[in-house]
């Protein structure tokens, strides 16, 4: 009876021991999966940090982009388009029928003179300001280019030939109208235009 006794305990505790160790064995299980769906999340925690990262500087990188396409395009001292910008717009402005534009070149007269009398500075006074004067005697949609040193050019789009005649004595007029202001002096400026429709 003792025997058997010491048996059954002996089988009692066999079997608390292999309950102990199938439980110890669900937890571990249990804290490896845990800790892989820890893993996970971090995982995935890290890789949406990338991913708005990447974006932000794919963004950045579009706006500068952009930022350095307009600067390529734009004239410094005047803020007008240049060449480049000329090139690429006037693509667009074509159509298989052609150009349907006026198209205005502006020279301003005697511009050695201008900066051997008063100055390079001067002179680049007096392109800022004509600047100044071409956009308001044009519409928002017409596209005014820094062509050459002192020479301008004009795409006024859909101008009828008719029309282009007057555009083009309002544009000497404004040009011509009064000096330009410069350290209390004023500098006369006139301009020579020539234009097709």
């Amino acid at each position: 009876d003792a025997e058997q006794r010491a048996r059954d305990i002996e089988l009692l505790n066999r079997d608390n021991a292999l309950k102990a160790e199938q439980v110890h064995q669900r937890n571990l299980a249990l804290t490896l999966w845990s800790a892989m769906g820890g893993c996970v999340l971090v995982s995935l925690g890290l890789l949406y940090q990338a991913f708005r990262r990447v974006r932000r500087t794919n963004e950045q990188l579009a706006h500068s982009n952009a930022s350095l396409k307009r600067q390529s395009e734009t004239d410094p001292l005047t803020g007008l388009a240049n060449r480049r910008h000329f090139q690429a717009a006037i693509k667009s402005l074509s159509s298989a029928d052609g150009l349907a534009a006026s198209l205005f070149l502006i020279d301003i007269d005697h511009f050695k003179r201008i900066n051997d009398s008063f100055g390079h500075a001067a002179g680049d006074a007096v392109l800022i300001e004509i600047a100044a004067r071409l956009r308001q005697a044009v519409r928002d949609d017409d596209l005014i280019v820094r062509w050459g040193g002192e020479e301008f050019l004009i795409v006024a789009r859909g101008r009828e030939g008719v029309f282009a005649a007057q555009l083009a004595q309002r544009l000497l007029d404004l040009v011509g109208s009064k000096p330009v202001p410069y350290e209390n002096r004023e500098v006369p400026v006139t301009a020579s235009i020539g234009f097709v429709s």
